[in-house]
């Protein structure tokens, strides 16, 4: 089975992606991600995946054009809407992009969420513009005067995802 491999394109590129793909299967900001990943041909499965030699939180198996995504019984439902989208972003970015654009031959794929790699890198980032894209994220954070209680509750993220996303687009951080 083929591991991810990075892309190394932009942060934007990353982020025009992930507008592309919300557009195409309909997703708006808090939305559903399981009809998301329906749409595009997965599943989602919880795991025991603290039991055994794995500590990761998520992971995703890509063969043939469909996928399964897995996440551990023992998370939350804010950690395991990011955990989805990035398994999201392995598929469209390290998967399709690299079948549909680069026209690579990839038939299986197989992500372990963990690591600091630069394929785990873009598909971070691509959970975070799928999850918060910049347009919608600004207006909400000038909004609620950078409460990341209210942002949370509107993207449907943790406090901490939050709080990361308002970093990496340069706005003050509140508490």
């Amino acid at each position: 089975m083929t591991t991810p491999i990075a892309l190394n394109i932009s942060t934007a590129t990353i982020a025009n992606i992930a507008r592309s793909v919300a557009e195409k299967v309909g997703y708006e900001p808090g939305g559903d991600l399981r009809e998301v990943v329906r749409k595009l041909g997965g599943t989602i499965v919880h795991e025991n995946l603290w039991g055994g030699a794995s500590t990761d939180s998520g992971s995703i198996e890509i063969k043939d054009g469909k996928f399964e995504i897995r996440l551990a019984i023992a998370t939350g439902p804010l950690r395991d809407r990011f955990t989805i989208a990035h398994e999201l972003g392995h598929y469209v970015l390290h998967y399709l992009y690299r079948r549909q654009v680069l026209n690579e031959q990839i038939n299986e794929l197989v992500a372990q969420r963990y690591g600091t790699s630069d394929a785990e890198r873009e598909a971070n980032q691509f959970a975070a513009a799928f999850l918060m894209p910049q347009e919608d994220y600004e207006s909400v954070f000038k909004s609620c005067g950078g409460d990341h209680s209210a942002l949370s509750r509107h993207f449907g993220v943790s406090r901490i995802a939050s709080e990361f996303r308002a970093q990496a687009l340069g706005l003050a951080k509140h508490g």
